[in-house]
């Protein structure tokens, strides 16, 4: 599998309001598996008109033309975010691989690299030496200000998508 698309990711926290925290985890993933050397990762605007759709992953890898598509969800209760994901070959549906990944908020970095690598693992990407210390480079980090930089950029984006000075403001706070 060389082309992949990051499929929107289910928010299964029982709290619509973390759904920001979701598309900031869904985010990250799409930008650290382009740097890996696969040869196309759908970009996050493509893959996000897919989000609720009840097309068949089938159809969705074809229509952005990629060999594999990556489903998942993410779980944020406490201090402990759990990432479940799935690489499903678009050619037959099968999962070719799954997992299940949980660690404190602080770790979210590790967390997430701990998914990207373990996708390039299964699709025997060759990573160079500065991708391999690239995915090995994560640091803890205060989950606070990670969650509030998410919230921000969440607020940024509907700001640009219908500007008024309120959501500007909150984005900037």
């Amino acid at each position: 599998i060389q082309s992949i698309a990051v499929l929107p990711l289910e928010n299964l926290s029982g709290d619509a309001g973390q759904e920001y925290f979701v598309t900031g985890v869904h985010e990250a993933l799409i930008t650290d598996l382009a740097r890996i050397g696969l040869q196309k990762v759908i970009a996050k605007p493509s893959v996000d008109a897919f989000k609720g759709t009840k097309k068949s992953l089938h159809d969705i890898a074809q229509e952005l033309g990629v060999e594999g598509l990556v489903t998942g969800s993410v779980i944020r209760a406490g201090d402990r975010i759990q990432i479940s994901a799935q690489l499903v070959r678009a050619d037959t549906g099968a999962v070719v691989w799954a997992n299940r990944y949980e660690r404190p908020a602080g770790d979210i970095l590790f967390l997430q690299n701990d998914v990207v690598g373990a996708i390039a693992r299964e699709v025997r990407v060759s990573l160079n030496p500065e991708q391999r210390a690239r995915l090995a480079e994560a640091r803890p980090v205060n989950a606070a200000a990670h969650d509030a930089y998410l919230k921000g950029r969440s607020l940024l984006a509907a700001f640009t998508n219908t500007p008024n000075r309120k959501e500007m403001n909150a984005a900037l706070a």
